[in-house]
């Protein structure tokens, strides 16, 4: 491949993750101290499936199982079994930081 297709993957790559972890970001930010809705919990979970997918197709091994992981938790909050508690918004925050 030549460096310029090579530049412009990462290019692109960028500005999603980018894109999937602003949106993750902002719901965990403006929902604080509050009730989290379906919607938002939803949406949180396309955002990590999102960041999975995105850099899985670019082999990062390591940011694929953090963000499996991240997803996991979210899939628990949507079935009732997982509480979204303050310290698990550090968690998932801390995520997006990683």
């Amino acid at each position: 491949m030549d460096e310029e297709f090579l530049n412009e993957i990462w290019a692109q790559f960028e500005l999603e993750a980018v894109e999937h972890s602003k949106n993750s970001e902002d719901i965990l930010l403006e929902t604080a101290n509050k009730t989290i809705s379906k919607d938002k919990v939803d949406k949180l979970f396309r955002n990590f499936h999102s960041l999975k997918g995105l850099t899985g197709s670019i082999g990062m091994s390591k940011t694929v199982a953090l963000t499996h992981l991240a997803e996991d938790l979210i899939s628990e909050i949507r079935k009732g079994t997982l509480d979204f508690s303050d310290n698990l918004r550090a968690t998932l925050l801390k995520f997006i930081d990683v």
